[in-house]
């Protein structure tokens, strides 16, 4: 069964299918986060359509302002992406806070420590980021590296 899940990791993704209530919640979560939230992304990939129909929150290790980790991985077979959010504030390496100091797609870009897991054997072939309820990227796994797919509002990346 490894053999199939890493096969439908490197099928090309040309679509997504989203579950509207579980994007608008996602979205909420973000709006009023004061540190980063996680969730597994729960669904099935059919040829290059991939179908997002829920999310799940699996038990977190530590949660702060830049940084989560989950204490359990998420569900095998089922999961199909990962969800966190990125506060839309700039914190200094003292943990000073200086607000918004870049536009908010900015925040929506991989920060290096998701960069590291498209480098996991088993990374899930999406990776969903919201900044606020009306700021989210989209970036699927292709060739090995998450590459933007979607973002909104629509526009160029920053």
């Amino acid at each position: 069964m490894i053999v199939l899940l890493l096969a439908l990791q490197q099928a090309p993704i040309q679509a997504i299918s989203w579950y509207q209530p579980m994007l608008e919640a996602l979205g909420a979560i973000a709006d009023t986060a004061h540190i980063e939230h996680y969730r597994c992304l729960l669904g099935v990939q059919r040829a290059d359509t991939l179908y997002v129909m829920a999310a799940w929150e699996p038990k977190i290790k530590v949660a702060t302002a830049l940084f989560i980790a989950p204490a359990e991985p998420c569900p095998p077979l089922i999961t199909v992406g990962e969800w966190h959010n990125h506060r839309p504030r700039t914190i200094t390496a003292m943990g000073e806070d200086l607000g918004q100091t870049w536009p908010l797609a900015v925040y929506c870009e991989l920060s290096r420590e998701d960069r590291r897991s498209e480098q996991h054997p088993l990374a899930p072939p999406l990776q969903l980021i919201s900044v606020t309820r009306n700021v989210s990227c989209a970036w699927a796994l292709h060739e090995g590296r998450y590459a933007r797919m979607l973002q909104w509002p629509p526009g160029d990346p920053p």
